[in-house]
Order: structure tokens, then C-alpha cells, then sequence
């Protein structure tokens, strides 16, 4: 069952491997995809999720938030591609983990999970970017 993202914190379990306080923003248009995705980072410990349906809304999310801990990115977007996000994120110190549709699509800076995903898949590839 789906249900919307809350604007309150949740409980986070412990010992799964994530900081206190870690926050991902996850930019996907697609909101079942969104909540799938938020559900798999609740479940690993991570009590704070950001959602971001655009280009545009994830610019101003990063812009006014300065404790995020890594972005999740899907490429097609509603308002273009979000494969220009990717640079923009990592000057500003913050992880990248691109998932995408496209099984063809690679990236020499950010790792990338191709959907569809395990959540294993997806934590396996934040461990990458996130210090441990």
C-alpha cells in the first residue's frame, strides 16, 4: 500500500550503517516510484526523505537545505533530463546515485542503478558515495 510522504521525521532503526540525521532528497516524477523508493530508505534507516517531482523543485530543495546526506536522481524527469543535476549536485559536495529505465546509460562519476531495483541494489550504490 502507498501512502504519501510525511513532512515529519519517522524513527529510524539503528545500526544499519547511515549517519543521524543522514537526509536523501529523491528526485523522481513519478510518485509511486518516489514512494517505493522512500519505503526501501525508511526500512534501511534513513529517517529523513525529501521529494522532488522536478528539475526545478530539486534545485530549490538542495539550495535551501544544507543537510543533505545524497540525492537519488532519475534521468527522465518531467522538465527535461535530470542527467544536469548530476554536476550541479557533486560541485556542491553532495553524493549522486542515478537511477534510471535506460539499461544503456552510464555514468564515470555517479553510480547508477538501472530500473527495476532491489532496495540491495540501491543502498549497495549509496555505500559507494556516502562516507561510511
Amino acid at each position: 500500500m502507498y501512502k504519501p510522504l510525511p513532512n515529519e521525521r519517522r524513527e529510524t532503526r539503528e545500526g544499519k550503517g547511515f549517519p543521524a540525521n543522514f537526509q536523501i532528497l529523491i528526485v523522481e516524477d513519478e510518485r509511486l516510484v518516489a514512494l517505493d523508493i522512500e519505503d526501501m530508505l525508511r526500512d534501511n534507516g534513513i529517517a529523513e526523505v525529501l521529494w522532488s517531482p522536478s528539475i526545478a523543485r530539486a534545485r530549490e530543495i538542495v539550495a535551501a537545505n544544507e543537510n543533505l546526506g545524497a540525492v537519488v536522481l532519475d534521468l527522465k524527469l518531467s522538465d527535461g533530463s535530470g542527467e544536469i543535476l548530476i554536476a550541479e549536485f557533486l560541485a556542491r559536495g553532495i553524493p549522486v546515485v542515478v537511477i534510471t529505465g535506460y539499461p544503456e546509460f552510464r555514468s564515470a562519476v555517479a553510480p547508477v542503478v538501472h530500473k527495476p531495483f532491489a532496495s540491495a541494489q540501491l543502498l549497495e550504490a549509496l555505500a559507494q558515495v556516502v562516507p561510511g
